[in-house]
């Protein structure tokens, strides 16, 4: 049944079918939208930081594109590409994450939902810091209430605590702005400076006083 469900998802949306490993017959559900709202709130908050006028943003892992929406009534002066192994729309361009580099240098990148795929996310985690100022990442740290089972069902290889990811982030060369928990008190998201970041301090007030 479920994967009969998911099917006439991917139909209806014009999905991939090889997307669905990932689970994107979701992607319109109230924990995708929350995540994309607290990274986009993220990024506003990296913008204070940069004296860049116009911000490159390289969202890897889109989907369907809903944090560039996200972002548009936070941010006026901003560049978006989209990236995805399976890309949903025309105007995302492909990469596999795990082999390919990123090809270019942006101000922010952006990994969402991605991490929990990957058997080894320090590689990729090194790259992504060498390319980008600041990093948006999200990362499953406390799966309450998915069983082993469900965990299989969703092609989910790496599940590590805040702690354990915490150190993953900075062994990687990152620097941990600031982090925010999804009210449902599944995934964490965090804003990290990148290799490419000048030395600033972070603003007074943290988005966590976002209340998720």
């Amino acid at each position: 049944m479920i994967r009969k469900i998911a099917e006439m998802f991917r139909k209806k949306h014009s999905l991939p079918e090889e997307a669905l490993q990932f689970n994107c017959a979701e992607q319109t559900g109230t924990s995708w939208n929350e995540r994309a709202n607290i990274a986009a709130e993220l990024i506003r908050k990296a913008a204070f930081l940069d004296s860049t006028r116009w911000l490159s943003i390289a969202d890897i892992g889109c989907g369907d594109g809903k944090l560039e929406a996200a972002i548009a009534p936070k941010l006026s002066t901003f560049t978006y590409q989209g990236y995805d192994l399976h890309p949903q729309a025309k105007r995302f361009l492909q990469l596999d994450i795990k082999n390919d580099p990123l090809p270019r240098e942006f101000d922010i990148v952006v990994l969402l939902g991605v991490l929990e795929y990957l058997p080894d996310i320090q590689p990729v985690l090194r790259e992504l810091c060498r390319k980008c100022r600041y990093f948006v990442v999200s990362h499953t740290c406390n799966p309450i209430g998915v069983s082993a089972e469900q965990i299989e069902r969703r092609n989910w290889i790496t599940l590590l605590s805040k702690e354990q990811f915490d150190a993953e982030l900075d062994k990687a060369g990152f620097i941990n702005l600031d982090d925010v928990t999804t009210s449902n008190t599944k995934t964490t998201v965090w804003l990290c400076r990148g290799s490419l970041s000048e030395v600033v301090d972070y603003l007074p007030g943290s988005a966590r006083s976002l209340g998720h």
